[in-house]
């Protein structure tokens, strides 16, 4: 007797396990995977702001792939700054984006914002930056537009310093239904 009732136990709980992998995935939000190119276009020193208002201390230009617009960085963390006799660099504070979404084929989404925190490393000598990195997780609950709701990170990485030249990648979830 015992034998013949755990057969359709173990049908149900096998049933019931396929169901959810099935359905979950489904209504799950799905992250998108982003990337571009963009470059530096104002500074402290005052560089020009080429279609970027004249805000925050650092301005980056996205002008291709996902994100398209203006990256501001608005705070500098004063006591994360780390100079090394090295000529290593570290800071953290907070950056927005201000500009449009485009889907993986190319066609614009819509526009909107996010903010990130920042965490920056490079290597400095006396002519400049000679590499750098950084990693942007999206504030919760900051986006707006075409990023209400969305979460993710994206990741900077500078390919020429001395041109000022970047690329960017990352992910970022929609919320469902979105």
């Amino acid at each position: 007797m015992r034998k013949r009732l755990r057969t359709p136990l173990v049908v149900a709980a096998m049933t019931a396990a396929l169901l959810i992998v099935l359905v979950a995935p489904a209504s799950a939000a799905r992250a998108t995977q982003i990337g571009g190119a963009g470059h530096v276009i104002g500074d402290p020193a005052g560089g020009p702001a080429q279609g970027c208002a004249d805000q925050g201390v650092f301005t980056l230009k996205l002008d291709d792939g996902s994100l398209r617009g203006c990256w501001y960085t608005t705070w500098i963390d004063p006591d994360s700054i780390h100079d090394n006799p090295s000529g290593t660099w570290r800071e953290r504070g907070e950056e927005t984006f201000v500009g449009d979404y485009y889907d993986p084929d190319g066609s614009l989404v819509g526009f909107g914002t996010f903010s990130t925190t920042y965490h920056f490393t490079g290597k400095f000598d006396g002519d400049g930056e000679i590499f750098g990195r950084c990693q942007h997780p999206i504030v919760a609950m900051s986006g707006t537009g075409v990023f209400e709701g969305i979460t993710g990170r994206v990741d900077f990485k500078d390919v020429d310093p001395a041109a000022g030249l970047l690329e960017y990648r990352g992910h970022i979830k929609f919320p469902k239904g979105a």
